[in-house]
């Protein structure tokens, strides 16, 4: 239901009364009962917010990109870390896990600024790091940002 509204926008039609459903109908309603749209930023319609400190982890995942792009905003004292962690066993609904060597929080470059695909480096380099088509999955720590997605893709 989402409507294209110029280059940047996206829309959701609504329409509403002030009179009731079964009021007489009449032509002289002004503008009331006309179509209108909610209006966001295009890609830019749900996400997580920290107003201050904040962390979440993603469920395991296999993950089949080597780099991963986010879509984001902070104000200048805000930023974005992300931490890789491979699962190194899984028994029985037991799961032995740790972080990827070189992608943990410390080594992830700081995030700041507003983003549409802001590549995740740490130190320097964009490759996750793990092996390709293994269980994994991704710590954020947020501070006063909003994260509106995450995406694997290939480098």
């Amino acid at each position: 239901g989402l409507v294209p509204l110029g280059p940047d926008l996206v829309g959701l039609p609504y329409q509403g009364s002030t009179f009731p459903h079964k009021f007489p109908r009449w032509k002289y309603r002004d503008e009331r009962g006309q179509v209108r749209y909610a209006v966001w930023k295009r890609e830019r319609l749900a996400c997580v917010e920290a107003s201050g400190e904040g962390f979440f982890a993603t469920p395991v995942i296999k993950f089949f990109g080597r780099q991963l792009r986010l879509n984001c905003k902070t104000p200048m004292t805000g930023e974005i870390r992300v931490e890789a962690v491979a699962i190194t066993s899984w028994v029985r609904k037991r799961k032995t896990e740790e972080v990827i060597a070189g992608r943990s929080f410390e080594d992830c470059d700081p995030i700041s600024g507003d983003h549409l695909a802001h590549t995740v480096t740490w130190k320097g380099q964009a490759d996750l790091g793990h092996a390709e088509n293994k269980p994994v999955y991704l710590r954020f720590k947020l501070r006063v940002a909003k994260l509106f997605s995450f995406t694997p893709i290939h480098g």
